[in-house]
């Protein structure tokens, strides 16, 4: 840097300390650019908030699970009874908007279009918790009495049953006292068990098959309702991995709807299609994965028609407004500080006064329109926010769809 820019550089630093610390009063902006200033700074901060509240509420990454756990375990040692509820994306999302809605002002109406569509996912999140609530109790909670009682007390039967039979056949053949020894034989030795019948050893395989679903089922239905991508993660290591290779590999984030179906489907065809459940899960499991790809499809749209132009309206247009306001910052400071230094009698000559205040006024004009055009694009804005609505509604009532027809294949059976 050439030594009058330093030169600048240290007098701009020095007219800003000036008026931070030694009270030196600056050119006062009239309140409209102020005004307009604070509304941009609230866009700044409304776009980056709003691209990772709607990435978490397309892929929710609960890490809230484990504090909620932490915090449960800490209250029960402590002797103290404390709430704590998993956040949902969509109250999250809507805290986001309705927050920077508030910020902006009720004169900008994109600023009410994200008040309104901020309440509306507010509802929302209390629907979704009474989902939560029902599918806890109705479903998840039996199934958990199933593990603990039922399938508990048939495996500690089967377990006695095994020891018997290892008693029995070793006192047959005369061999070894201890019923391990039985089982070793005829695991090592291959000799040969008392046969059960067909019938028995079918009931054995898919009580076997149920602990595991009872097991599975329970993960999967938790990770449906409160879902943990740590897969995102995945992701992203496995696509930094193929742009270093050179390799371009498709990685598609894991919908809880398709892991739940696919735990669904697999333990449905494992239990065999004589068994009405087991045809139960099937049919759930379809559908499920039909919901999946509608909200595959409902993340193409919302990434395409929501985020990607609020990350160009964050890397361009914005951008721009604050290089502009920055440039502005620099040449007011350098403005007042020539004008101090002439007035305490430096060599400052009035060209380089004028110059200084013409540059500044420049700066001024391109600040104020870049920041009056972005303001005035809310129009915009609302249409994206109109399109977000659109496309959440479609996948609902697609589900809703999907959901009538399984209801009512279910209840025929």
């Amino acid at each position: 840097m050439a030594f009058a820019g330093l030169k600048k550089q240290i007098n701009k630093a020095n007219q800003y300390v000036t008026e931070k610390m030694g009270g030196a009063e600056g050119t006062k902006l009239d309140l409209d650019f102020m005004d307009m200033e604070r509304k941009t700074d609230v866009t700044v901060e409304l776009v980056e908030e709003l691209q990772t509240k709607t990435k978490e509420f397309l892929q929710p990454n609960p890490t809230a699970r484990a504090k909620m756990a932490a915090v449960k375990g800490i209250s029960k040692l402590s002797g103290q009874a404390k709430s704590n509820t998993y956040p949902q994306p969509e109250g999250l999302l809507a805290d986001c908007m309705l927050l920077y809605g508030k910020k902006l002002g009720e004169d900008s109406i994109f600023a009410q279009a994200l008040i309104e569509m901020g309440e509306s996912l507010k509802q929302m999140a209390d629907v979704k918790y009474s989902l939560d609530d029902n599918i806890k109790q109705n479903f998840l909670e039996p199934l958990h009495h199933l593990q603990t009682k039922d399938l508990k007390e048939v495996m500690h039967h089967r377990k006695k049953l095994q020891g018997r039979r290892l008693d029995y056949d070793c006192k047959r053949r005369r061999q070894a006292k201890e019923e391990f020894s039985g089982y070793v034989t005829e695991k090592m030795g291959g000799a040969e068990g008392t046969k059960l019948d067909l019938d028995f050893m079918d009931m054995e395989r898919k009580t076997d098959v149920t602990v595991e679903l009872v097991e599975e089922l329970q993960t999967k239905t938790k990770e449906f309702l409160q879902p943990n991508p740590t897969a995102r993660a995945k992701m992203a290591a496995v696509k930094g991995i193929s742009k270093l290779s050179g390799q371009a590999k498709s990685n598609t984030y894991p919908q809880p709807e398709g892991l739940l179906a696919d735990c669904m489907l697999l333990y449905g065809k494992k239990l065999g299609e004589d068994s009405i459940f087991a045809q139960a899960l099937i049919e759930m499991g379809e559908s499920l994965k039909q919901m999946a790809d509608v909200k595959y499809s409902l993340d193409d749209n919302i990434k395409q028609n929501f985020l990607e132009p609020l990350h160009h309206l964050q890397t361009k247009d914005l951008k721009e407004v604050m290089h502009h306001r920055k440039k502005l910052q620099g040449r007011r400071l350098d403005y007042d500080c020539k004008r101090r230094r002439q007035a305490k009698g430096s060599h400052i000559t009035d060209d380089e006064i004028r110059s200084a205040e013409e540059k500044f006024a420049e700066s001024l004009h391109l600040a104020q329109m870049g920041m009056f055009n972005l303001l005035e694009n809310d129009v915009e804005q609302v249409s994206q926010l109109v399109t977000f609505s659109e496309g959440l509604l479609d996948y609902h009532q697609q589900c809703t769809e999907v959901l009538k027809c399984l209801v009512e294949t279910l209840q025929a059976k």
